[in-house]
């Protein structure tokens, strides 16, 4: 991102004249030119220090929504970033702001991980009244869609399974199918959810697993999984090694 930054900063500096304000225009000249110039159209990108200004602006406005940020003033937004650019007295610092956005953007997050948490309780408890689930002392829910036959692995074995894994809204954030290649790993080596849910499969077998996140990865976000995420993965059992 920083360095997308900086090519962004540095295309600034060679900007053709042609789009900057001529320095020999009278006062009267310049308001007469800023009264009959058009609208600018936000649709349309027309010279170099257009697509600089809104290049800038659509990175950093996807960082902040990345951050969980999804409403502004805009005006105080805007007289900060002109605040910054021409020097002006800012009404606080940046090590100010610094130290308020990462306290807000931990708020955010912490209110995420709590609804999270909510959306998945309600769906495992719902969930498990279903006839065709079964739940675990654990709070592990699995539906057999194929049994399988032979011995489960142990702990030490070493499996090889397709599973695609989702999130309780349908998001798929990982598939070996849609690589197109099945995973190979030690059964004591993945998520508890897993390891417990192996170790009860025939080779053969297809379950659907319902993991909470004590089972999963818990209240620490993983890559795309946020905080306390409930895990739907369907697994099929393709062979069982040593």
């Amino acid at each position: 991102m920083k360095s997308l930054l900086i090519l962004l900063l540095s295309a600034i500096l060679v900007t053709p004249a042609f789009s900057q304000d001529n320095p020999k225009k009278s006062k009267k000249q310049k308001k007469k030119a800023e009264v009959t110039q058009p609208a600018v159209q936000t649709n349309a990108l027309t010279n170099q220090l257009d697509t600089i200004s809104y290049g800038l602006g659509i990175v950093l406005g996807t960082t902040i929504k990345n951050a969980g940020i999804n409403a502004l003033h805009d005006e105080v937004f805007v007289k900060a970033v002109e605040d910054a650019i021409h020097s002006n007295t800012p009404l606080i610092s940046v090590e100010e702001a610094n130290s308020f956005l990462d306290a807000y953007v931990q708020h955010l997050s912490e209110l995420q991980a709590q609804e999270t948490l909510k959306k998945g309780e309600e769906f495992l408890l719902n969930n498990s009244k279903k006839d065709s689930i079964i739940t675990t002392q654990s709070g592990l829910q699995y539906k057999i869609i194929k049994e399988g036959s032979g011995n489960p692995p142990a702990d030490t074995s070493v499996v090889t399974v397709h599973y695609t894994g989702k999130l309780i809204d349908g998001t798929v954030f990982d598939s070996s199918r849609e690589r197109g290649e099945p995973a190979q790993f030690p059964v004591n080596r993945v998520i508890p959810g897993w390891t417990e849910a192996l170790k009860m499969m025939k080779p053969g077998a297809v379950w659907v697993l319902y993991l909470p996140p004590t089972l999963a990865y818990g209240d620490k976000p993983m890559r795309t999984i946020p905080a306390n995420s409930v895990l739907i993965f369907d697994v099929e059992l393709l062979k069982v090694g040593e």
